[in-house]
């Protein structure tokens, strides 16, 4: 079976990876593998060393680890879910309930405890107003 080496430096959560092809290598899936977390067995002669990615029959992996065992290469592999199913992902319409770097300070979250407390403080003026009603509001602060 040919596999598609890749070397991919950004990060692992995002879909669109930009990939650098490295080669096509022959080799063979060891016995009883599964698809989320492969392991690919190679020949001696190939190097990895330059490649952390893979497109194996149209599904994309990371390299999770590279042993030499008995004359061969073994190459552990781990599925990376947004490239494999990124054309579905993006094809799909959702509210997204929750962000682990952006939040929304009107939707109820309970893993985000929010707090709401008045502050009103009415100062007088020492010499009133003259001709004219004012109302002075302030806002601010921060939260301890």
């Amino acid at each position: 079976m040919t596999f598609k080496e890749y070397k991919y430096t950004g990060e692992r959560d995002v879909i669109n990876k930009t990939l650098t092809h490295v080669a096509d290598i022959t080799g063979y899936f060891k016995d009883d593998t599964e698809l989320i977390n492969p392991v690919l067995v190679l020949k001696p002669g190939y190097s990895v060393t330059t490649s952390n990615y893979f497109l194996i029959d149209g599904r994309y992996y990371f390299v999770n680890g590279v042993t030499f065992s008995q004359q061969r290469l073994l190459v552990q592999l781990e599925l990376d879910e947004l490239e494999t199913y990124k054309s579905s992902i993006l094809n799909e319409y959702a509210v997204i309930g929750r962000s682990y770097n952006q939040f929304n300070i009107y939707q109820t979250d309970p893993d985000m405890p929010m707090q709401n407390d008045s502050d009103i403080t009415v100062k007088l003026f020492p010499n009133g107003f003259t001709e004219e009603s004012w109302l002075l509001t302030t806002t601010g602060g921060s939260v301890a």
